[in-house]
């Protein structure tokens, strides 16, 4: 009888180890697509199976005996946005690697934020106020410009001056071309370059486009450097991996209004994704006199000149504007990531400045940016190129040359001594090169250039589970200041409970000369 038993072990482990051997294995890694950290706990399952698998301390995962044939892959985590993978071939005594990058959505009670730290971070743990809006917030909104989402953010102000034109300040301080809230589009300065304005027109994102809106209330500059006094405004855009698709959007209105946008993304391999967006829009806007340009116009003519021609006071109040963005995403391994990426914006408009309201007409913005990830190490440089166009001074017809450029490096890594320190440092260095054609710099034109070079520690030290402390410092050189600006800036976070944060915050924060100054 022994025997007999022994027998039908024998058999039935060979034959347990002939299936087992017949099946294939799924094994991978899941991290924060932005960070680079490993997600414990996120979800792997098999979809029309029962088979999957949770990530470890590490974040790697594995689901054994997976029978041969091609199947569709979910992964998921709290917080953050599905992936599903389609086609995924498994085969018989094989193992197959998938290695997934997660990017986090704001759906939850404290959701990821990247603007208060400059890195990946709770919201409710940074060490500054931040006010974030996520994509079905966005995408509910139909805008012309990213500047109209931020009306429903505390502290902010949004002033309408146009269809698709807006001045933005925070904490009360207001001025027509204020620059003092940094704009940023994924990690990139979106500002105008030589003259240092805030003009959200030229921003070439559409709405479909955008993964979510951060603004950081309160000075900025011992992370981000100079001119940041007021704040930072970031806009994040949606990464192609985890978004493959094609949507368009049409919409008219009031105002002669006629809009439409397209993006497609897509995936090429688990390495490589693109996508393309594109969006235009026309427009009448609002009728608007300026008694200083009428009274020059009425001037011009009495002395002869041509109404027909004359451009003193010579208002087009048809607005226009066509973008068109692409990016490229190459996924070297769950830890390294790059991604290249180029926009392109032309407009027409009637824009307001302190001399007056100017003519904008088929003003370009190009931008070329480079980003590379590698762990906690973020390295990226970019050029952004303005080109005025035909645009003219209302009040003397007189022409607005300004085809500057900024290039910008920028490196920063973040080192976690223990789970109760971190540090975070970082260098820039930014070039600008106006070109105006002495329009705006005048004689100083062949002298104008500024170069500005900065670095950073900051330090963030946990003294218990519910209490941190964080301190920076920044300090720049600008060419044309014979001094050293430092940024100091410090913080106590007191978290009683998950969903409650006090903050006591100090930060100094300074503006640099514009070329006009």
């Amino acid at each position: 009888m022994n025997c007999l038993f022994r027998a039908l072990f024998i058999n039935l482990f060979v034959l347990l180890s002939v299936t087992a051997a017949e099946d294939g294995k799924l094994q991978g890694r899941v991290i924060d697509t932005e960070s680079g950290s490993p997600l414990v706990g996120a979800n792997i399952s098999v979809e029309g199976t029962i088979l999957g698998a949770a990530t470890d301390d590490n974040g790697s995962f594995i689901i054994p005996s997976i029978p041969e044939g091609r199947y569709s892959i979910r992964v998921s985590y709290v917080g953050y946005g599905d992936k599903l993978y389609n086609n995924i071939e498994i085969t018989a005594g094989e193992t197959r690697t998938l290695d997934v990058g997660l990017f986090p959505t704001s759906t939850s009670l404290n959701p990821i934020t990247v603007s208060a730290s400059n890195r990946p971070e709770k919201l409710l743990e940074s060490p500054a106020s931040v006010g974030v809006m996520d994509a079905e917030e966005i995408e509910s909104r139909i805008v012309t410009t990213p500047a109209e989402h931020l009306k429903s953010m505390n502290g902010v102000e949004v002033a309408s001056t146009g269809l698709n034109q807006s001045i933005v300040t925070a904490r009360g301080f207001a001025s027509v071309n204020s620059g003092d809230l940094l704009s940023l589009v994924d990690n990139r300065i979106a500002r105008v370059p030589s003259v240092r304005i805030n003009d959200y027109r030229v921003i070439s994102t559409s709405n479909e486009d955008i993964e979510r809106i951060e603004v950081v209330l309160g000075p900025g500059s011992a992370l981000y450097g100079p001119n940041s006094a007021n704040g930072v405004f970031h806009l994040l855009t949606k990464s192609p991996f985890g978004t493959e698709g094609t949507s368009v959007n049409l919409g008219a209105g009031q105002r002669d209004i006629l809009m439409g946008a397209v993006r497609h993304a897509g995936s090429i391999s688990d390495k490589l994704g693109y996508k393309i967006t594109a969006q235009y829009y026309e427009g009448t806007d609002f009728e608007s006199t300026d008694p200083v340009e009428e009274q020059a116009r009425q001037d011009a003519i009495d002395q002869g000149a041509d109404p027909d021609t004359l451009l003193i006071g010579a208002r087009n109040y048809d607005i226009d504007k066509l973008a068109l963005e692409a990016r490229l995403d190459y996924r070297f391994n769950p830890d390294a990531m790059l991604i290249l990426n180029t926009g392109y914006n032309r407009g027409s408009a009637i824009q307001l400045s302190e001399a007056g309201a100017t003519q904008t007409v088929d003003g370009e913005y190009t931008f070329f940016q480079g980003r590379f990830t590698y762990k906690n190490l973020f390295v990226q440089a970019f050029l952004n190129k303005n080109d005025a166009g035909g645009t003219y001074l209302l009040r003397t017809g007189n022409p607005v040359i300004e085809n500057s450029s900024l290039f910008v490096t920028q490196l920063q890594h973040f080192y976690e001594v223990s789970d109760r320190q971190l540090f975070t440092y970082g260098a820039d260095i930014l070039l600008t090169r106006p070109n105006t054609g002495g329009t705006v710099n005048g004689r100083n034109e062949d002298d104008d250039d500024i170069n500005e070079v900065g670095g950073y520690l900051q330090s963030e030290t946990q003294f218990f589970s519910s209490l941190k402390f964080v301190a920076a410092l920044r300090l720049d050189h600008h060419n044309r200041l014979d001094e050293l600006n430092f940024s100091p800036r410090a913080a106590l976070v007191y978290s009683p409970t998950s969903s409650h944060t006090f903050r006591a915050t100090y930060n100094r924060a300074f503006n640099t000369p514009s070329t006009n100054n």
